[in-house]
């Protein structure tokens, strides 16, 4: 149907990019405020925009072009709510500092621990499972589909418990990071 109104895929997800800011704005409305059934609308905009990003798939299957920012606008999406997710964990833990760690855990995640991973010792293939792997807590599926919303939810009604539990979550994972940083940094080739 979309393709028939000419909607390409690279058109839906600057339409998912755009939809973001007021998804994430009015969650983070919706925790300030305590309105439960805007964070439930607001979460609930944000898989609508997930779903966006699986639709562009199909869409650029049927296109005969391919561009070349397609990919990189493709995941373009995922990786800003991922840092948005990260962002609200760190919010939720009420202190400055856990919030600029979270932060700092986004950003070791992305930008370290994506592009070392191939390199990794596999004698730590239990560190690999907890920070890498599509299950891991700094996975898409664990950290926003049930991370954040369980945090969230928490808040609302036992508020020092999301707190706490924010807190373990972003200390656990920057700790894990560190160390996922030093056994890397064992790891050398021959300088030619």
């Amino acid at each position: 149907v979309l393709q028939r109104f000419g909607v390409s895929a690279n058109m839906l997800d600057i339409l998912g990019l755009l939809l973001i800011v007021p998804s994430y704005y009015f969650l983070y409305y919706s925790l300030t405020n305590n309105m439960i059934i805007l964070f439930c609308i607001s979460y609930l905009s944000i898989l609508c925009i997930l779903s966006i990003d699986f639709m562009d798939g199909m869409l650029s299957k049927f296109s005969k072009y391919e561009y070349y920012a397609g990919n990189a606008l493709d995941n373009l999406c995922p990786d800003v709510i991922k840092f948005f997710s990260y962002f609200v964990i760190g919010y939720l833990s009420q202190s400055p500092l856990f919030m600029i760690i979270s932060l700092l855990n986004c950003i070791i995640a992305f930008n370290f621990i994506n592009k070392s991973s191939s390199k990794f010792p596999n004698k730590y293939f239990f560190l690999k499972k907890l920070l890498y792997e599509r299950l891991s807590i700094n996975s898409f599926r664990v950290l926003v589909l049930i991370l954040l919303p369980s945090i969230c939810i928490l808040n609302f009604y036992f508020g020092h418990v999301a707190i706490v539990i924010s807190k373990t979550y972003i200390l656990t994972s920057f700790i894990l990071s560190i160390v996922w940083i030093l056994i890397s940094l064992k790891q050398k080739n021959i300088n030619e």
